[in-house]
Order: structure tokens, then C-alpha cells, then sequence
């Protein structure tokens, strides 16, 4: 457990209540817990089951509200740029897209890892979950590295994290999880924004909450559901900067 400690550089303790929130081992793998949430049963991610895999093997209709924001994109190369719990990531594997899924934080890098090399387990080294890769990276840094390469994905998702307080696409206790181990920052949130812009070859979609501000002005297209939408923002298109706040 230290080894694991110091490869994710968080603190080894004793106690759940020692920490805001834990890394514990369940069933042969890892989950999530908080002292603050203590009614809640540990997060797991899991691609093989549940959710998830729901996400990623079901057939998509018509009234599917990310697929009308991705329109008839040519090529299907995507980088979510905010994979948090991996849910969007699937969804665009269900799509057709092969992903890269970016993640900052190291608990969720690792987490993710383990669910997907779970899911090969299962299925067998066939699977479609083959088509997503998982880095642990800025996606700022990540999206300028792929512009300096010439290398321009089709499509880039963001899904930034926004107050709990307000109405979350996910529940609250998992938002609540989320926002532990990384909080919103708004400023950061845009500068994604402007290196996805700089770097996608089709368009940028942003997933928000319903009645959420932009993450900038500027969208050509909104898409919405029932909780949440899609702003849709293309290459070349003027959208302003460093204003506002989430």
C-alpha cells in the first residue's frame, strides 16, 4: 500500500477519518470513500458492469443528445479531455469514436486504468474497450503537445467540473467525491477550452449543467437534454476569452 501511496503521492493512513477521502481496497481492487459522506457505499469504477458498461454497449438512437451535438463528424478520432469518472468516455466509445481520455488527477488516472484493464479481462483483448487509451495528464498540456505534433483529433469533449451546489448531471455524492479531489476552476476550464480550439480538426462539444452559463460565448450550436447540454463550439469561430466565471 505505500508503494501505491507514493506512486499516486497521497498520504498512507490508518483511518478513513484521517483523510477527506480514501483509496480502499474492495473485492480485489480499489474504491473511493469519505469521511464527509459517510453513508455512502465506496465508488467504484467499474467498465464491466452496471452504468458503465451500459454506457458503452447500448445502441444509440436518434434521440441521443451527445450524437446530434457530434453531428456527422468526419473521422472518429475524440480526446475527452475531462474523464473524471469515465462515463462521457464511454459514451463516445459507443458512438464509434476511439478515445483518449485524459485525466488529471492521479487517484482517478488509477482508478480508470484498473476498470479498463478489468473490462480486457472479462471480454478478452477483442474488446471494444481496446479503442479507449487513459493518460494521466494536463489536458492543456496534453491537447498543446498534440498541436506541436500536427496530430489533430477529430473531436475534443469537455466536461467541466461546476459547484455542486448547483444541479449536477451526477448524483451529488458522487459531485461531492469529484470536487475532493478536484475542484472547479474556471480559469483553467477556458484555457482547455482555447487549446482544444487551437488543435481539433472538427469541432469542440462541452457538456454544462441545463441551466449553467457557457463556459465561454461564442457556441454555434446548443444541444439540450433533459439535465444537461451541449455547447458546441468549431474551429475558427470567435469565442471570447476570460470572462465570466463559472
Amino acid at each position: 500500500m505505500s508503494q501505491l501511496a507514493d506512486q499516486l503521492k497521497i498520504p498512507l493512513v490508518n483511518h478513513v477519518e484521517e483523510s477527506s477521502i480514501c483509496l480502499v481496497p474492495i473485492d480485489g481492487g480499489w474504491g473511493l470513500v469519505s469521511r464527509e459522506l459517510t453513508e455512502m457505499k465506496p465508488l467504484v469504477i467499474d467498465f464491466s458492469v452496471g452504468e458503465w458498461k451500459r454506457r458503452r454497449t447500448e445502441v444509440r438512437g436518434p434521440g441521443d443528445v451527445l450524437s446530434k451535438a457530434l453531428g456527422k463528424v468526419k473521422g472518429n478520432r475524440a480526446v475527452d479531455g475531462t474523464s473524471g469518472l469515465g462515463r462521457d468516455s464511454l459514451h463516445l466509445l459507443a458512438l464509434g469514436f476511439e478515445v483518449v481520455a485524459v485525466e488529471q488527477s492521479p487517484v482517478l488516472a488509477f482508478l480508470l486504468n484498473q476498470a479498463r484493464e478489468k473490462a480486457l479481462q472479462v471480454e478478452g483483448r477483442n474488446s471494444a474497450i481496446n479503442n479507449l487509451i487513459l493518460i494521466h495528464a494536463d489536458a492543456r498540456q496534453y491537447l498543446r503537445e498534440l498541436n506541436d505534433r500536427d496530430e489533430s483529433p477529430d473531436v475534443v469533449f469537455l466536461d467541466p467540473m461546476f459547484p455542486v451546489k448547483r444541479k449536477s448531471a451526477l448524483s451529488g455524492k458522487e459531485a461531492q467525491i469529484l470536487q475532493l479531489l478536484c475542484s472547479p476552476a474556471a480559469e483553467k476550464d477556458r484555457e482547455l477550452l482555447h487549446e482544444a480550439l487551437e488543435v481539433v480538426r472538427d469541432r469542440v462539444v462541452v457538456k454544462r449543467p441545463l441551466q449553467a452559463p457557457p463556459l465561454a460565448p461564442g457556441a454555434r450550436h446548443q444541444y439540450v437534454g433533459k439535465s444537461v447540454r451541449y455547447d458546441v463550439y468549431f474551429p475558427g469561430d470567435k469565442v471570447e476569452f476570460g470572462m465570466g466565471d463559472n
